[in-house]
């Protein structure tokens, strides 16, 4: 039953509709598939057979001379008494609305309904149709509840792994720092050799942690995708310059074909994550042979275009079988032992979810002891004219860093030897964190003030104007985030227009996002490497200096 169904347009003439006991409109209403109730004074009079096995009536009688309120739920009588005064005196249709009705065995049921104006047997009435959505109802609320079940472990799930990154992070953060500092303790040749296996160890936990992270942040849509006018060729052959060595140590050429237009308008950090992963996994199952990269056009206008681009390895292939499969998060093919290979098996799963967040499709084809071909077709925007041209005066062009950057410091021309040591707030909690952070700025010979909650904080930064904080986030008592808010609010403080740096184990995208909306300048996940601390060292401390990488 809708507004525009045939039985509305009929009752809605324009004219209350005319009744008679037994009339031509009468036996056809009396045939009709929805319930039709006629009452006068609120007495029912008349009603059709749908209307007696909607209210589990036997026979006109058992429905006749009731008052029509008597079957509407107590809550709704007041709105149904409304539409009634409104019919009968105001002569007003009342379009669809929903009700509770209690059947005659005392069912609640929910319908949906409208009246309209009538005379029947010379004297006002009304005509109400009738339809019972109760089973729909109960489905949509059904499925209501499960989609808020689902969302419910989806938020759970997200949370955990979250809170999971954090305390793996904490941990790694001392792990990793310290053994950076081990290798500039000049260690022996074997100390370097279990050093190195030890840092390996680490980064490799951190790559799980990293990509349980992404796939909870994709599945929570907690990923958005940057527009960014770059060069896509320029950035693939990069990306295959950093990663040749690591095939050319296996005896394997890594090999890019590139056969399209080169500039477009997308998310350049996503592109790099996604062909990394395949490109990494082809690496990683080749023993022999070759790995090419291609990039093809399959079709461009002035405004977009789509490309292809596949990578072709000639590893160990996927059995037919399984190719279904491979995108599934912790799949792993289960191939001879001699052949285990360390991972998650969600780099594909990332791959694939990345691919589909910019709109596009990732596929496979591959042969068991033959090789793979994964391949992912994405449609980009293109830039017009003036967007090249804006982006070239501006030095506004995306370059992926595929190196460290050098080392700063210490450096003779870097800085005034006898300009006096710039000086550092680390807000930390971790006792292991606090040594790691105090030794690794001691080295650059800066002057470091270490505290362990935000309060502590909040005092010192009133007190001293620091050149730099660096600040926890998750501390007992005032948090980094409050702590932060703080020292910018407050017009007496003497570091109130320091830069501050979030040093945390968070690292969901909305993280960053609470950091920087609370008043700091930058962020820096754990575990904080060396290099990475070095860049926020040169950014806020030592901007005159030119970044090499």
């Amino acid at each position: 039953m809708t507004p525009a169904s045939p039985m509305m347009e009929l009752l809605n003439a324009g004219e209350p509709i005319v009744l008679k006991e037994n009339d031509s409109l009468w036996r056809f209403l009396e045939v009709s598939p929805d319930a039709i109730v006629v009452y006068v004074d609120r007495e029912i009079v008349k009603a059709n057979h749908a209307a007696l096995d909607l209210m589990g009536a036997s026979t006109l009688q058992d429905l006749q001379g009731r008052s029509i309120l008597s079957f509407v739920s107590p809550e709704y009588r007041k709105m149904a008494n409304d539409r009634i005064l409104r019919v009968t005196e105001s002569k007003q249709a009342v379009p669809m609305m929903e009700e509770k009705l209690i059947r005659l065995d005392g069912e609640l049921i929910t319908v949906k309904l409208y009246s309209v104006p009538a005379t029947y047997e010379n004297r006002t009435a009304a005509i109400t149709v009738v339809r019972d959505v109760t089973e729909p109802r109960r489905l949509a609320h059904k499925l209501q509840k499960a989609v808020n079940e689902a969302r419910a472990a989806s938020q759970a799930k997200t949370d955990f792994f979250a809170k999971m990154s954090h305390e793996l992070r904490t941990p790694l953060h001392g792990t990793m720092g310290m053994l950076e500092l081990l290798f500039e303790s000049n260690p022996t040749p074997e100390q370097l050799e279990y050093l190195g296996l030890a840092f390996n160890s680490t980064q490799a936990l951190l790559a799980v942690v990293s990509d349980l992270l992404d796939i909870s942040s994709i599945e929570a849509g907690q990923i958005s995708l940057s527009e960014i006018v770059f060069d896509v060729e320029h950035m693939l052959k990069t990306l295959v310059q950093t990663l040749q060595p690591k095939a050319e140590k296996k005896g394997i050429p890594l090999t890019l074909d590139y056969s399209a237009p080169h500039l477009i308008k997308g998310d350049p950090i996503r592109i790099w994550q996604t062909f990394s992963n395949l490109i990494n996994n082809a690496i990683k199952f080749t023993e022999q042979g070759k790995i090419s990269v291609g990039v093809y056009c399959r079709y461009a206008t002035m405004k977009e275009l789509e490309l292809l681009f596949a990578v072709k390895d000639t590893g160990v292939g996927i059995p037919e079988s399984e190719t279904s499969k491979i995108f599934e998060p912790f799949y792993q093919f289960d191939i001879r032992e001699e052949q285990y290979h360390e991972g998650t098996g969600l780099g594909l799963t990332i791959c694939q979810q990345l691919v589909e967040l910019m709109g596009g499709k990732m596929g496979v084809e591959s042969r068991l002891g033959v090789g793979s071909t994964f391949t992912a077709r994405i449609t980009f925007q293109r830039p017009t004219k003036e967007e090249v041209e804006q982006n070239f005066r501006k030095g506004k062009w995306w370059w992926p860093k595929t190196e460290l950057p050098r080392r700063f410091w210490p450096s003779p021309h870097n800085a005034d030897k006898n300009a006096p040591p710039a000086r550092i707030l680390v807000a930390e909690d971790n006792l292991v964190n606090q040594k790691l952070m105090h030794n690794m700025l001691n080295s650059y010979n800066y002057r470091v003030d270490i505290v362990g909650n935000g309060e502590l904080a909040i005092n010192c930064a009133k007190k001293i104007q620091y050149h730099l904080i660096l600040m926890d986030i998750q501390m007992p008592g005032i948090d980094g985030l409050e702590a932060t808010r703080t020292i910018r609010s407050d017009d007496a403080s003497a570091s109130q227009d320091s830069p501050i740096v979030a040093v945390t184990a968070f690292a969901m995208p909305e993280d960053r996002e609470r950091c920087l909306d609370a008043g700091m300048d930058g962020y820096l996940s754990k575990p904080v490497q060396r290099h990475s601390m070095e860049e926020v060292l040169r950014k806020y401390l030592h901007p005159e200096i030119e970044d090499d990488s």
